[in-house]
């Protein structure tokens, strides 16, 4: 960490008063950030924010917003909320993004998708009637047993 910081903790643990407004703050901060930006942040990696360190060290109240604007700066929190927006983008079927998961290795996309929060990237075929079913079942249970299970996931069967 950089000098400030040390300087910083030397001060609060100097003065138990400034630990306890950083402290108070610092978690007010990441649940605010939690509700707002739904991430989730360690109170104790906001000591790289300036306003809450000010706040703490004279006693005045934390600016939340000047403080929400330097947590978003973050490279931390900016990772954060991309990987959110991405695994929305996914979702909501953005080719782009999902071509670029697509062209990981299996395992990797498996686990990319996990992280991401998805649970089903495969298509699903849309059907029409009631009867599309019990006609695709009956399609599939022409199949080998291990055709059988890829064809009725890929149908939205299984």
């Amino acid at each position: 960490m950089t000098d400030r910081f040390e300087n910083f903790r030397s001060i609060a643990a100097a003065d138990p008063e400034v630990q306890k407004r950083f402290e108070e703050g610092a978690a007010a901060l990441a649940e605010q950030a939690r509700r707002l930006l739904d991430i989730s942040i360690d109170p104790a990696d906001l000591i790289q924010i300036d306003a809450l360190r000010l706040a703490a060290v004279v006693g005045d109240e934390v600016d939340n917003d000047r403080a929400l604007v330097e947590l978003q700066r973050l490279d931390e929190v900016k990772g954060l909320i991309e990987e959110r927006e991405r695994a929305e983008k996914i979702k909501m079927g953005d080719e782009d993004e999902v071509a670029k998961l697509n062209k990981l290795p299996r395992h990797l996309r498996m686990a990319r998708a996990r992280d991401l929060g998805i649970n089903d990237l495969a298509p699903k075929s849309e059907h029409g009637s009631v009867a599309d079913p019990a006609t695709l079942y009956q399609q599939a249970m022409k199949l080998r047993p291990a055709d059988r299970i890829a064809f009725m996931r890929k149908h939205g069967l299984a």
